[in-house]
């Protein structure tokens, strides 16, 4: 019922039903009754009718080709998934720094996942469902923004749901049993985390350098609206009129 609920209440609650699988999957492995082969059936079937319920009727974007245009040339939709995949560690100037980052959580996750193929089955389940949520969001805004550009994963709003796998694949990576491969990868995630932090930083303390520029020329302008001309009114509103 609450899948049911996210899937109608944004396009990105959708992913809840790809990590549900996941989960779901992850769990066959326990021994016992076959009843959870049951309830992923059930579960994708039920998936299968709200995704296509969710889908039916909306009208596609000018310039967004449909999906038999994206499978046949994946370049883009691909590129653009990498892109929102590694959404922390970009910003809206620097997406191939995203894409980067992208593929290298993908591998880690990869290797995570053959890592912990013999953890218990309940280990992985809660780690694989931030993932999958994350990775289903980024699937959704590759076949569904393309028209936008590859910068269109880098918006804060999918920027959040990204950072699920990050916190996914540590936890999966903390539960690894105690060794070189598993210091290895935590040591590669942090250097990855440590390296976003540090360019976010960097770039919002350029942005902020620049707006304080701006605005202390937008005051200058204030100061001498009676004499300045129309065009340096501008950087203030729109209409020079409505300043004076």
């Amino acid at each position: 019922m609450l899948a049911c609920v996210a899937s109608v209440s944004f396009g990105a609650g959708l992913a809840i039903w790809p990590a549900g699988a996941l989960a779901l999957a992850w769990r066959l492995r326990e021994p016992g009754p076959r009843t959870r082969l049951s309830w992923l059936l059930v579960w994708l079937f039920v998936g299968a009718i709200v995704g296509w319920s969710a889908a039916h009727g909306v009208a596609r974007p000018a310039g967004q080709p449909g999906l038999v245009e994206l499978f046949a040339a994946p370049a883009l939709p691909l590129r653009l998934f990498v892109t929102t995949v590694g959404g922390p560690f970009g910003t809206l100037d620097s997406p191939l720094l995203a894409g980067l980052a992208g593929v290298v959580l993908l591998a880690l996750g990869a290797v995570a996942l053959w890592r912990a193929r013999y953890l218990a089955a309940e280990v992985g389940a809660f780690a694989l469902t931030l993932c999958g949520v994350s990775w289903g969001g980024a699937a959704l805004v590759a076949v569904s923004r393309t028209w936008v550009g590859e910068n269109a994963g880098l918006s804060s709003r999918y920027v959040t749901m990204s950072v699920l796998a990050v916190a996914g694949l540590w936890v999966l990576l903390r539960s690894l049993p105690e060794g070189a491969w598993r210091r290895g990868l935590l040591a590669g995630l942090g250097a990855l985390v440590a390296l976003g932090v540090g360019l976010s930083l960097a770039t919002q303390f350029s942005q902020g350098a620049k707006v304080r520029r701006e605005r202390a020329h937008a005051a200058e302008v204030l100061a001498g609206f009676h004499d300045a001309t129309d065009d340096a009114l501008t950087c203030l509103y729109p209409v020079p009129a409505v300043v004076r």
